[in-house]
């Protein structure tokens, strides 16, 4: 029995090891695959972050298009963008105050057309 067990060890032994190589190979695969699906995914991401960039800068006043430095990444490009064009939307927005801001006409006269000529002269139109 003794010769028995010890083929049943070493059968043991080289099963163990052939099953050692085989998940340091799957390992291995599985590394690669990895790897490969990262250059992938950086692939896609840069075409994808570049057409991003782009439409942005589309979006940037002319005049403002120089400040961003073409040295920046991508993904500091579109913040910086985006940054501007929200500085430019508040500054379009802005209402001013104090002398002259209000611009005259910007009133709708009102209809007199209907009011007959006593009610224009109570009303001190006439």
């Amino acid at each position: 029995m003794s010769q028995e067990t010890e083929k049943t060890t070493e059968r043991t032994e080289q099963t163990s090891e052939r099953t050692e190589q085989t998940s340091e190979r799957t390992e291995q695969t599985y590394e690669r695959t990895e790897q490969t699906s990262e250059r992938t995914e950086q692939t896609y991401e840069s075409e994808d972050l570049s057409g991003l960039v782009t439409d942005f800068m589309n979006e940037l006043p002319e005049d403002m298009r120089g400040l961003i430095p073409d040295s920046l990444s991508a993904v500091e490009k579109i913040k910086l963008a985006r940054g501007l064009i929200a500085k430019v939307a508040t500054i379009k927005t802005t209402t001013q105050d104090g002398p002259g801001s209000e611009t005259p006409g910007k009133k709708q006269a009102p209809d007199y057309s209907g009011m007959t000529s006593l009610e224009k002269i109570e009303a001190g139109l006439k």
